[in-house]
């Protein structure tokens, strides 16, 4: 991975920040490991301090000073953000969505941006869409204990609304669906996805089917 940013006495300050943060790691075997992290940074090459940052982290992924370090980073970037030169979107999530996947953590930005959408959905009626998406939102690595009760709490409501469509569904076209909804529930979205499409080819007017359909990842499969 390679990153490149205009301004370097800005990665210069960032390199130093981790390097504080971090650099009373307990286990000796990552103090060597820290440090060509920070000559990395140092030398303005961000890629392979990155990777680096990865590997400490995959070796003593508990590391408190790492999780700080990960913290400071964060609000370092939001602090840049209000001045002249500032790191661009892509540049700020590809240094946030790094750090976080070298924890095996997903970014409260992401976990948002799901969790908005599925409510929108239930807002909209769509209650097969949200548990759709809150099924995926719950394979999310490193969710807290309470974000995964909450989430599953979620996923039974809007469960239960799928169930109660169902029934309301010509007596001939429940089994189809069902099992569509069991696949999906599952995890099998390729075979679930299949049986959405033989469904919606005989119930065109279902638009909550059209949407899910018409989702980059269905079109990938169909």
């Amino acid at each position: 991975m390679t990153l490149t940013f205009r301004n370097k006495s800005l990665v210069s300050a960032l390199g130093l920040l981790i390097w504080s943060s971090l650099a009373f790691a307990e286990k000796p075997m990552v103090t060597p490991m820290l440090k060509e992290a920070y000559n990395f940074m140092n030398k303005h090459d961000y890629g392979m301090a990155v990777r680096q940052f990865t590997k400490i982290l995959t070796l003593d992924p508990g590391n408190p000073k790492a999780k700080e370090g990960l913290q400071s980073i964060n609000n370092y970037i939001d602090a840049q953000n209000s001045k002249e030169e500032v790191l661009s979107p892509l540049e700020r999530n590809q240094i946030l969505d790094t750090a976080y996947k070298s924890l095996k953590r997903t970014s409260p930005e992401t976990m948002d941006k799901y969790i908005r959408e599925a409510e929108q959905n239930e807002r909209k009626g769509y209650n097969l869409l949200a548990s759709r998406t809150y099924q995926e939102t719950l394979t999310f690595p490193g969710l807290e204990l309470e974000k995964k009760h909450d989430l599953e709490r979620r996923l039974r409501k809007t469960s239960a609304k799928v169930d109660a469509k169902i029934i309301t569904l010509p007596a001939n076209h429940q089994a189809l669906y069902r099992e569509a909804f069991t696949l999906m529930s599952v995890g099998d979205q390729e075979n679930s996805i299949i049986k959405w499409r033989q469904y919606y080819n005989v119930a065109k007017s279902d638009y909550e089917l059209q949407k899910l359909l018409t989702l980059p990842e269905s079109v990938k499969i169909l």
